[in-house]
């Protein structure tokens, strides 16, 4: 199926996006992305591009902060 003739699912789910990404869409992909979550964590990296964990270390940083905090608030 495509994304988007999927069903709405309970769940939570964290994106991280660069607002320097020239691969995808994602000015039309995160609110499609948020109508398929019940609990859609946004987290955006400013300058960040595509690959935000294979880029310099201050996108790196950027993006394993709030993954960090996700996983730690998702575990327990």
């Amino acid at each position: 199926k495509e994304f988007h003739g999927l069903e709405k699912v309970d769940a939570s789910v964290l994106v991280l996006q660069g607002t320097d990404d020239g691969t995808v869409d994602w000015r039309g992909n995160v609110p499609l992305i948020r109508s398929k979550f019940s609990d859609l964590r946004l987290h955006m990296i400013r300058k960040g591009r595509h690959q935000l964990l294979n880029e310099l270390d201050v996108w790196q940083d950027a993006a394993w902060r709030p993954i960090e905090l996700f996983l730690i608030e998702h575990s327990q």
